[in-house]
This record gives structure tokens, C-alpha cells and sequence, in this order.
């Protein structure tokens, strides 16, 4: 689990930290923790789905949290943000970018524990959505697979993932240690050799191309042409009916 904490004031950092880690003994979860000193050092570092937590002090010199949470929202709307502030002055606003909780400074033991299980209870527990994890950067990545747009082959031994933002990665993987996984779920269809795309993103499949969100066009197996645009017929109009089900219990 990757986690950010941003405070200007060191001691009030060290001491999310230092808690942090607690919670990770105690809790057995594995934590990976990276420290910023300002917001702007944060979104200087930042991409998308790299952190899973953000522990964002709300005022700081330069870039407050809630402005910096804004621009973060916009590129992970996934991510959980944590405020840590002095002041419950602010709170609506800081709620308005969509944040699970805050923790009052200087941080509580109790309350961080606490913090961290609903968090971590209603993330994961209520979710079987699964993730996508891979290497880029350095930097380690967890995309939701409803986040995955397309897969495709970049240099020998590496491939370009692109979320649904837009934003790629490049990581150092073989196509077929990914692909072997992500063809088990019927969201991902193979239109050509190296290239994988999540059927939810695709706008239109004809005359041996296919084009995705965002004005993406590939080319696709031009002898299986009519099978693939079959496959996506069938799968966009299975979800019609999924929802259709779905209102009507409702």
C-alpha cells in the first residue's frame, strides 16, 4: 500500500509517519510511505493511481490542501484523501473534493487506528474490483481494472498501459503475463496481436479499426474483424440488459 503525507511543519509529519507504521505492524499491512514537505513538491511527484492514502495537512505555506486535493481529484478520482488540520474551520470546503475523513493535529493514536480501519473496511472489503499492478518509473502502480483503458506492446519486454484518463504508463512487462490475466475478465478483448482494450472504452469498431475514448483509433485482426465487432455488440448490449434488471429491482 502506497501512501502519501504532506505537511510543512516536520514534526506534525514524522509523527503521521511514525503512527503509520504502528498501524502497520499491528495491522500487518504492508506500507510503503513517501513524505512531502508542500503540496506543489507533492504535485511535482505526483501520477495517477501511484498513491492509495494521501494524509494532506489542509494549511500550509504556498498551495493549501484543499486546492491541491482539487488538481489531484481531477487526475485520480479513486484516491483516498486524508486532511490533517488544526481548525475543523473549513471542513465543508475541504469535503467538497470528495475526502473519506480528517484527523485533528497533533494526530491521535486512537484516532488514526481508527481512521485507518474504516478506510481500509470500506475500500477494500466492500469492493472486489481488482487491480492492476505494475512497475513505472519506479514508481509502483495500482489501477483498478474499470480504470484500465488499453494495453499495448511498446519495445521488446515493455508495454504501454493507458488509464482512463488518458495518461499512459510504461512499464518493463511481457504482454502475455498481463494478458493471460486481463482476458479472464470479459471487459478486455485482444483486437490484435499486442494491443488489449476494455470494451467499456470503446466507441466504435468498423473498416478494421477500433476507436476509444479520447479520438484513440487502432487497428484491429482484419480477418477477425466481424468476430471482434460481434463480441463488442454482444457485450455493450449485455450490459443494457444488466441495467435494465438492475432498475427495475430497484
Amino acid at each position: 500500500m502506497n501512501i502519501a503525507v504532506v505537511d510543512d511543519i516536520e514534526n506534525d509529519r514524522n509523527l503521521i509517519v511514525q503512527l503509520l507504521k504502528e498501524y502497520s505492524a499491528v495491522s500487518r499491512i504492508h506500507m510503503d510511505i513517501t513524505e512531502f514537505e508542500s503540496a506543489e513538491e507533492l504535485l511535482d511527484n505526483f501520477r495517477s493511481y501511484s498513491f492509495g492514502f494521501i494524509f494532506l495537512d489542509i494549511y500550509m505555506n504556498g498551495l493549501s490542501g484543499v486546492d491541491a486535493a482539487r488538481i489531484i481529484r481531477e487526475k485520480d478520482p479513486d484516491i483516498v484523501i486524508i486532511f490533517l488540520t488544526t481548525s475543523d474551520e473549513h471542513m465543508p470546503e475541504a469535503f467538497s473534493v470528495h475526502a473519506y475523513d480528517y484527523i485533528g493535529k497533533p494526530a491521535d493514536k486512537e484516532r488514526v487506528f481508527t481512521v485507518m480501519n474504516e478506510c481500509i473496511q470500506s475500500r477494500f472489503s466492500n469492493t472486489n474490483e481488482p487491480h492492476l499492478t505494475f512497475v513505472s518509473e519506479r514508481t509502483q502502480i495500482s489501477l483498478p481494472y474499470n480504470s484500465t483503458k488499453m494495453i499495448r506492446t511498446s519495445n521488446a519486454n515493455y508495454l504501454e498501459i493507458t488509464d482512463k484518463n488518458g495518461d499512459t504508463y510504461e512499464t518493463r512487462m511481457t504482454f502475455s503475463s498481463i494478458s493471460d490475466t486481463l482476458l479472464s475478465d470479459n471487459r478486455f478483448l485482444l483486437v490484435i496481436r499486442g494491443i488489449l482494450i476494455n470494451m467499456d472504452y470503446v466507441r466504435d469498431i468498423h473498416n478494421g479499426i477500433c476507436v476509444l475514448e479520447g479520438n484513440i483509433s487502432l487497428p484491429i485482426n482484419v480477418k477477425k474483424s466481424k468476430e471482434l465487432e460481434d463480441t463488442w455488440q454482444n457485450y455493450k448490449f449485455a450490459k443494457i440488459r444488466s441495467r435494465r434488471k438492475l432498475r427495475r429491482l430497484l
